[in-house]
């Protein structure tokens, strides 16, 4: 009995000690976490990643994927951490693909930090900004490194969110001057043209044809969930730089295969 009654002692110190910890845990909202950030400094901050990933100091297991057809719908749990940082970071991020349909946004996420020594959770945020803005960085950093310095069009196959956010983070690198749009929903590619021709002070323009938003751009941009080829290798011209960011897992397709064929 003196035993047992020794590790209900010790097992209760240890759970108070965890809800003391607990009760420290800070927790972001969005709008929070919105104040914080910068495309400028979430592009840096991406690049530090990619290069500590390129060095071998990050761990980062395969993604786990649900799909929920039944309300057109996928859900990815993503998790790592940098050797040198002393956090591990979780992310729960789903897409949905009629949420618009009810008046929500498409894509949600909840990021957890814990601290890599003892895993003693630190932070719980809403992570669909810090997404938007880390998926946008991503093609930034990829472009800045593979488009040419001179690139001033900006072709975009999606309005939605990530359709912004690409764009935002392009213009962190390159002097824009033009962009073209393209949405399934011809009342979305519009408002997209609307609301980045007042944000950005250029000419963005929405069209009804793929083709016509992909011929002459320098970079194009494919952000959809489209499980059929959008862009045709035809309409692709030498030198242009193509950021594929919608298809991210099996099923999805934006481009011709005869465009990864034909790349350098």
């Amino acid at each position: 009995m003196t035993h047992l009654h020794q590790h209900e002692e010790s097992l209760g110190t240890s759970l108070e000690t965890i809800m003391v910890h607990m009760s420290e845990v800070l927790i972001l909202t969005r709008t929070e976490v919105e104040s914080c950030l910068s495309m400028k400094r979430t592009i840096e901050a991406v690049k530090e990643a990619y290069m500590a990933f390129a060095n071998n100091r990050v761990q980062m297991p395969p993604v786990m994927h649900l799909d929920v057809e039944k309300y057109n719908g996928e859900v990815d749990i993503k998790s790592g951490f940098v050797e040198d940082f002393d956090l591990i970071g979780t992310k729960i991020a789903s897409g949905y693909y009629d949420n618009h349909k009810l008046g929500l946004p498409p894509g949600m996420a909840v990021i957890v930090l814990m601290d890599l020594k003892t895993s003693m959770p630190l932070a719980i945020m809403d992570g669909s900004y810090i997404t938007a803005y880390r998926t946008g960085a991503a093609g930034a950093v990829a472009a800045s490194v593979l488009a040419r310095k001179d690139s001033k069009k900006v072709g975009v196959i999606g309005a939605g969110t990530q359709g912004r956010m690409q764009v935002l983070a392009l213009r962190e690198i390159f002097d824009l001057d033009e962009i073209r749009v393209w949405d399934i929903e011809e009342k979305i590619g519009k408002r997209y043209a609307t609301e980045m021709s007042d944000l950005l002070e250029i000419d963005v323009s929405y069209s009804e044809n793929r083709e016509e938003v992909v011929r002459g751009s320098d970079i194009v941009v494919t952000v959809t969930p489209s499980r059929k080829a959008l862009v045709m290798e035809s309409w692709i011209e030498e030198g242009m730089h193509i950021n594929a960011i919608g298809a991210d897992g099996p099923g999805k397709q934006e481009l011709d295969p005869a465009i990864v064929k034909r790349a350098d």
